[in-house]
């Protein structure tokens, strides 16, 4: 979605946002026809605290899809915003990894790991591991379902 379109669907969603919602933003950098920077995640945040939101964090993910002509472009910015900070309810579980050294790891410290999976972080980047703490494959991820 283009940047102003995006601005716009914070503005207009924000009034009917409860205290404990949180707004996920999906962005990518905007360029003009030379290559130069016209609207980027930084531009969004700055907007989104103007109308009211609170930063969380912001979310990088490596993706296959290159979008700009000039060149390959494959980030993508998940920029985390919620209306009210000390209300805000989340759950990351459906995005957590396995740990790859729980199982291999030396006196198997069970409790140095949550049971769900490791906190997937600032940065996306899906693994595949051979079961003794190595990892063999990053699966850069799409746009869909994101």
């Amino acid at each position: 979605m283009p940047f102003a379109e995006t601005v716009a669907l914070l503005r207009n969603k924000y009034a009917t946002l409860s205290d404990e919602a949180t707004f996920f933003s999906v962005v990518s950098t905007e360029y003009d026809e030379n290559g130069n920077v016209t609207h980027d995640f930084l531009e969004l945040i700055e907007c989104a605290t103007e109308i009211g939101y609170h930063f969380v964090n912001t979310i990088v993910y490596p993706t296959a899809a290159g979008q700009n002509s000039s060149f390959y472009d494959n980030t993508r910015y998940v920029v985390w915003l919620c209306k009210n900070i000390a209300s805000m309810k989340i759950c990351k579980d459906a995005i957590r990894e396995k740990h790859i050294w729980k199982d291999v790891e030396w006196g198997k410290r069970a409790k140095n790991y949550n049971p769900k999976g490791k906190d997937p972080g600032n940065v996306w980047i899906p693994t595949l591991d051979d079961g003794n703490a190595n990892i063999t494959d990053h699966i850069l991820l799409d746009d869909e379902g994101v």
